[in-house]
């Protein structure tokens, strides 16, 4: 089985490379259409070429992602063809997928994409159609472009995040606007709604360009329009449209029209399945001061959980109907049961950017609690230890590909690699002591200590980290702090008789 990997790229030398070379184990070829880039991209992608096998097509950006895509698409020759966009990295245990893939009866699948925002906030979507069979592929549509198999469109279903995921690194506002993209979208939208002025689809995606302006009025006029246009049939946009209306009423505060707009969908199968709806609905009756009743709402939220379901959104069945739960509970003067709930709520594993630590700390402070909340963020502290934003399994595939990288003694990939990690995971001791590896073979070892410290003060008991710490102190010429490391070392379990730590300790003892 072979796999393609198409892409169409213009001016990511930043991030061309490192998309390449996580997807380069994955991928038997890869077809990149360069649709004019001037930053060096097409100059990297040329010197990649010579060690990997890259097809790289020069082409006019005519303002359609279905052209500039279908031209790599048609030069395919995997039977099963990978897109990605130059700031995602891909993750995946191809020997797994492929067992998939060989007994699959479908013709797509969705890839679980782990959006990383600049906060370092993390959120899951599953709802682009990003691996399918290269059989007769076609996409339609100047933007938003949808992918049709053999003349059909897809059903896609969802691949384990265990099996494949992607990271996303171009998902934060201010990457967004940097690239103009928002301006040249909408620009494509508004000629695709000249040309075909009774499309649905248009108006639908115009709706959420105008979202992302914060144009909320204008949204909704977009999205009651392409409902009109639908003439009442549901089409594959129909669940985010209504989703995206009531996210619109809520930013216009309009409260009483979100419990109108919500109540009849109570009834359909798909939003009663997600807790969106009843997070949505308990937040309009709050504002409406209809408090217990808003509370039963969150809490019917919370029983549904969160989902990795197309279209739901992160937190919306834990953290965040707790977090309205703990404010109803403070205006109804439940002392004892808002401070329990804030609690709960930061402490969710899902609520990785510790939303609402900021407005409790000011709540108890009003208490007078201040050595309880102290006390609180202490034992937050050491439970974050153990709790790690990417699983186990990326972990040690991320950490291998490092150390490979500095085995090859390819010092800045390596070391850029470290700094990727250490944004996900701030809280591993090995990724410190690679760090401190890759500084030290450098040569630059007051950075080396740093590292190697910052990681000492996450475990002590880290056998290899401390190595490096004492060699680091060594080699700069700190005997004494050298002589302080490889003693604790021997104090750990089964170092006792390390017969090369001995004598490094009898030499520096010297």
């Amino acid at each position: 089985m072979r796999i393609s990997l198409c892409m169409i790229v213009k001016d990511e030398i930043d991030n061309i490379e490192k998309c390449l070379e996580y997807a380069f184990p994955l991928v038997d070829e890869s077809i990149i259409v360069d649709t004019g880039s001037t930053d060096g991209t097409r100059e990297k992608l040329a010197e990649l070429a010579k060690q990997q096998k890259i097809q790289v097509i020069d082409t006019k950006w005519e303002n359609d992602f279905s052209k500039a895509r279908n031209i790599s698409i048609k030069n395919a020759n995997g039977d099963y063809i990978l897109i990605l966009d130059a700031d995602e990295r891909v993750f995946a245990n191809r020997a797994q997928l492929e067992s998939i893939l060989m007994q699959s009866r479908v013709d797509a699948y969705n890839i679980p994409i782990y959006n990383i925002h600049e906060d370092k906030e993390m959120t899951v979507s599953a709802s682009m159609v990003r691996l399918y069979k290269n059989n007769k592929p076609e996409y339609k549509g100047e933007i938003h472009e949808q992918i049709y198999i053999d003349g059909n469109p897809v059903e896609a279903e969802n691949l384990d995040a265990d099996i494949i995921k992607i990271y996303h690194y171009g998902y934060s506002q201010v990457v967004f606007e940097s690239k103009d993209k928002q301006k040249r979208n909408m620009e494509i939208i508004k000629k695709q709604i000249q040309n075909e002025p009774y499309e649905p689809f248009h108006r639908y995606n115009k709706g959420v360009m105008e979202m992302l302006s914060q144009n909320y009025k204008s949204a909704m006029k977009d999205f009651l329009k392409a409902h009109e246009l639908s003439f009442g049939k549901k089409t594959g946009f129909t669940n985010s449209m209504i989703l995206n209306m009531i996210r619109c009423l809520f930013y216009q505060k309009k409260f009483l029209k979100m419990i109108e707009f919500i109540n009849p969908l109570l009834q359909d199968e798909f939003f009663k399945s997600i807790p969106d709806i009843y997070y949505f609905m308990g937040i309009a009756l709050h504002k409406t001061k209809k408090l217990d009743k808003a509370t039963r709402y969150f809490y019917q939220a919370i029983n549904i959980g969160d989902t990795e379901q197309d279209l739901s959104m992160s937190g919306a069945g834990s953290y965040l109907p707790m977090l309205e739960i703990a404010r109803i509970y403070y205006e109804q003067g439940k002392k004892n049961e808002y401070i329990q709930k804030y609690k709960e709520a930061i402490l969710h594993p899902n609520n990785y950017n510790k939303n609402g630590l900021e407005e409790f700390k000011s709540l108890m402070i009003e208490e007078k609690q201040e050595d309880e909340f102290e006390a609180f963020v202490s034992s937050m502290d050491k439970t974050a230890e153990n709790q790690p934003l990417i699983d186990p399994q990326f972990q040690n595939q991320i950490k291998d590909k490092i150390k490979a990288l500095i085995n090859e003694n390819s010092m800045p990939d390596a070391k850029l690699l470290i700094d990727e990690y250490i944004k996900l995971n701030p809280r591993d001791a090995d990724i410190y002591s690679l760090k401190g590896v890759s500084c030290i073979l450098e040569k630059k070892y007051s950075e080396a200590i740093t590292a190697l410290e910052t990681g000492f003060a996450i475990d002590n008991t880290n056998d290899d980290l401390i190595y490096n710490l004492a060699y680091a102190y060594e080699i700069s010429g700190n005997k004494e702090k050298a002589l302080f490391y490889y003693k604790a070392l021997l104090e750990l379990p089964g170092q006792s008789q390390d017969m090369e730590i001995l004598q490094k300790v009898e030499e520096l003892s010297k």
